[in-house]
């Protein structure tokens, strides 16, 4: 932003209140950015063109001064007129009217906050490389009173995959759900699941190589799936997820972080679990994940090791601060350690480079995720991949060269 400024100029910069001086002031909550030529002209006057104001508000006599001093007050808003500085959180800004509201001094600001509908000036040669090579239909499982929050995510995460479908016991005119002829409730989610795989294969087996199951508040990052995936052949019966312990000798994988199957492992699902009824006496009282897990295990579906080169988890049961931070107040479940397979990490190591998924988010979340993800860069910085998988003993590189002429995958 200042790179096409003068520092000699008298110029500061910031999320800009249009209150007690002509030319408005900076929030000094996000902080705000004055000139070298500015600075000096406050240090060498400020005492003698300075007065003291009585607003208690050191942003406002700020603002105040640097007016008095011949200081311009800049507009620091990007090329399409978006704030750059804000003033709450983002979701406070995305979302004005909802319970996460903003204080009545809002409307005073200068300028708005948009949400943008497409990436711009993004390159996704890689991302769409991989979304024609690693076809991913993903499913996301609601009910009847959270149609509006599956909603938000198709049309945040979900957009992403190659097909979505919302799956729920109720056909609804405002939400394109597909109503499954099953009960409705905890106790009958793995019936629920079953059904809805059976859909999928009855339906839609050819449109996808691979298929993921999620909740209406897990938010997934669909390009990182297919990253995953790449290295792995959909024709073997093969699931990936956050692996829990119990229950089965391979494990489980976690419902609430999402699982994926492969193609075989869906075929054997259902032609010889559900219609061939292999699993359909099969019943953990609403505890979906496990029993399709007992049911994967069953049928000799592998349970793979979802993690990264590193060993870091990219499937997660819960919100990222809990993985984060699992000792603070607010941490992960007593329960979660005693069922998790693998070892935890905490800090910024507890989660792969390229998470998969997060659980728990909340509607206005998933397009906080999705602007941070996907619209939200630091200028200058390009990201040059050269990535290391792990398939076994197998060390494998997807090499991408991030370049205007070639891209080169070597698999």
């Amino acid at each position: 932003m200042l790179s096409h400024y003068n520092t000699t100029k008298l110029l500061y910069f910031g999320h800009r209140y249009n209150k007690y001086v002509k030319q408005g002031y900076m929030a000094g909550g996000p902080g705000y950015v004055i000139s070298r030529g500015a600075l000096e002209k406050f240090g060498s006057e400020q005492e003698s063109k300075c007065k003291r104001c009585n607003y208690s508000q050191e942003d406002c006599e700020m603002g105040i001064c640097l007016a008095a001093l011949g200081v311009k007050a800049m507009d620091s808003r990007d090329f399409y007129q978006r704030e750059r500085f804000m003033v709450m959180g983002p979701s406070e800004h995305m979302f004005p009217s909802s319970k996460h509201w903003c204080p009545p001094v809002i409307p005073i600001t200068l300028g708005h906050f948009y949400l943008e509908a497409a990436h711009v000036n993004t390159r996704t040669t890689v991302s769409d490389y991989l979304s024609r090579r690693v076809r991913v239909l993903c499913w996301v499982m609601t009910h009847p009173r959270g149609h509006q929050r599956a909603l938000h995510a198709m049309n945040t995460w979900g957009k992403r995959c190659n097909k979505v479908l919302l799956m729920s016991t109720e056909k609804d005119s405002r939400v394109p759900t597909i109503p499954l002829e099953v009960q409705e409730g905890k106790d009958h989610l793995y019936w629920k699941s079953l059904a809805a795989f059976a859909y999928i294969y009855d339906n839609h087996r050819r449109d996808a190589d691979w298929f993921l199951k999620a909740d209406d508040d897990t938010f997934v990052i669909v390009e990182n799936v297919r990253f995953m995936l790449s290295i792995y052949n959909h024709s073997e019966p093969l699931y990936f997820g956050h692996r829990f312990q119990h229950f089965t000798s391979q494990g489980y994988m976690s419902g609430g972080a999402g699982y994926v199957l492969s193609g075989a492992a869906l075929d054997r699902l259902i032609q010889h679990g559900y219609y061939g009824n292999r699993c359909t006496s099969i019943d953990f009282h609403g505890a979906e994940d496990v029993s399709i897990g007992v049911c994967l295990d069953d049928l000799q579906v592998k349970a793979m090791d979802s993690r990264d080169v590193y060993l870091r988890e990219r499937f997660f049961p819960f919100i990222p601060s809990l993985h984060m931070f699992p000792s603070s107040r607010e941490g992960v479940p007593s329960w979660y350690p005693l069922y998790t397979l693998y070892p935890q990490n905490d800090g910024i190591n507890c989660c792969s480079d390229f998470a998969i998924s997060f659980h728990y988010i909340l509607p206005e979340e998933m397009h906080l995720f999705d602007y941070l993800l996907y619209h939200l860069r630091p200028y200058g910085v390009d990201y040059k991949h050269s990535i290391r998988q792990r398939r076994g003993r197998q060390k494998e590189f997807l090499t991408f060269f991030d370049s205007s002429k070639q891209t080169t995958f070597d698999t």
